[in-house]
């Protein structure tokens, strides 16, 4: 996460034991956002929806703006 830009508010890496906490809740988030479409077996990938196309552009062109 920290290759990524992800540090904690202290400015310090995320802990590893925090890492799947974060992966859980922000996957949570987008299916309830309807940004990912259900799994159909267990070992299926979430595919992103029509509106989770959209909203990873738009937080790509933010992105570039900062």
């Amino acid at each position: 996460m920290l290759a990524a830009g992800f540090v904690t508010r202290s400015g310090h890496p995320i802990p590893d034991e925090w890492v799947s906490d974060i992966n859980r809740v922000v996957r949570w988030n987008f299916e309830c956002l309807h940004l990912t479409a259900p799994k159909v077996g267990p070992l299926d990938r979430a595919l992103l929806t029509g509106g989770g196309v959209k909203f990873l552009l738009a937080v790509q062109a933010v992105g570039r703006l900062v």
